[in-house]
């Protein structure tokens, strides 16, 4: 049970941590959103949170990690095998 907790652990806090840095990429790197109060909450805050969970992420299990990569692994595999190596578009959901 333990190891299930740190696997869900292990993709949760690597979402978490894209997720922020994403924030950086597009609003403080991409639209040059840097004055005043959009320092806080396009730089500084996202960079926090990606600090913190990249701790509790680097406390997981030395198990937690290696079955997250090795899914994680499986995971690009499977794309690489849908797209045909990338040469097609990976197909999106219709939602409506």
């Amino acid at each position: 049970f333990q190891q299930i907790v740190e696997l869900v652990n292990f993709g949760a806090f690597t979402g978490f941590i894209l997720v922020n840095l994403s924030v950086i990429g597009h609003y403080f790197i991409r639209r040059r959103e840097r004055s005043g109060i959009r320092l806080l909450t396009n730089l500084l805050f996202p960079l926090a949170g990606a600090i913190v969970c990249a701790i509790i992420w680097f406390s997981l299990s030395r198990n937690a990690k290696l079955a997250g990569f090795v899914w994680l692994g499986l995971g690009f595999c499977y794309l690489v095998w849908l797209t045909r190596g990338f040469s097609k578009p990976v197909r999106l959901m219709d939602l409506s």
